[in-house]
């Protein structure tokens, strides 16, 4: 059984709960990109709450798409833990933003799909925090990053 399975397995309720964020990221004009965000838990920023309704306590398998309307050449970088950066906002750097990969047991597995269009993150979403996550992708030999909000559900939310 490949890892992400295992993580999905482990909760033989089945209480995880598959949601798909489209990305779609564009040119701003200005030298940067703007990234837009659709998806049932998502709003247009990126930010995610999972902290309520059908969400609320359950296992997240998150997937994040790029949109087939986004600038040619951009994937997300090749390693899942490289491609995804996440941190509870309040140990966030001195920006705001995540400073480097995730090590913890909210988060346990990240996997970038080959060709680059598609990251697979397991959230537990069971601490009841707030984090920052970053989304980094590749363009043409460009780093390109994202770095939205995320709410888990769980005793403190």
């Amino acid at each position: 059984m490949c890892l992400a399975a295992a993580a999905l397995a482990q909760d033989g309720l089945g209480r995880e709960l598959a949601t798909q964020v489209d990305v779609t990221i564009q040119p701003d004009g200005a030298g940067g990109y703007r990234f837009v965000h659709a998806g049932e838990f998502a709003q247009s920023n990126g930010d995610l709450d999972f902290s309520q309704g059908r969400a609320r306590g359950r296992v997240m398998r998150i997937e994040f798409v790029i949109a087939e309307d986004s600038v040619a050449g951009a994937t997300f970088k090749p390693v899942g833990d490289d491609a995804f950066w996440i941190v509870e906002k309040a140990l966030a750097g001195p920006g705001g933003e995540p400073t480097g990969p995730y090590f913890g047991p909210t988060f346990p597995q990240t996997i970038t799909h080959p060709g680059g269009k598609r990251l697979i993150v397991i959230d537990k979403n069971d601490d009841g925090k707030l984090y920052r996550y970053m989304l980094r992708f590749d363009l043409n030999g460009k780093l390109i990053c994202d770095d939205p909000d995320m709410g888990n559900g769980g005793p403190g939310h």
